[in-house]
């Protein structure tokens, strides 16, 4: 049992890290769109867009594409996990 919540943890790190270097690049790209309208405009529209989809809305795709990509079925699981993980804490807001 212990196993299994290490796994966990290390899960919700590697989630909190991607959301932290995620945040960081949309952070830099937002002070691009501040001085170009054009990037202003791609910025909020790919943001509305995937706000728009419920985090439970990308696990089957996700799945499907960490289980296509991956030789290893737990690997493609994990990643998937880490990927929920990490859009539900990025779309937060």
């Amino acid at each position: 049992m212990p196993e299994y919540a290490l796994y966990t943890t290390l899960r919700m790190f590697i989630a909190i890290l991607a959301a932290f270097v995620f945040t960081l690049v949309y952070v830099r790209c937002g002070a691009f769109a501040t001085k170009s309208k054009q990037a202003e405009k791609v910025l909020v529209l790919m943001l509305d867009i995937l706000q728009s989809v419920p985090v439970s809305g990308y696990i089957p795709l996700t799945i499907t594409f960490f289980i296509s990509i991956s030789l290893i079925q737990v690997v493609a699981a994990e990643c998937a996990a880490i990927f929920a993980i990490f859009t539900s804490q990025a779309w937060g807001t």
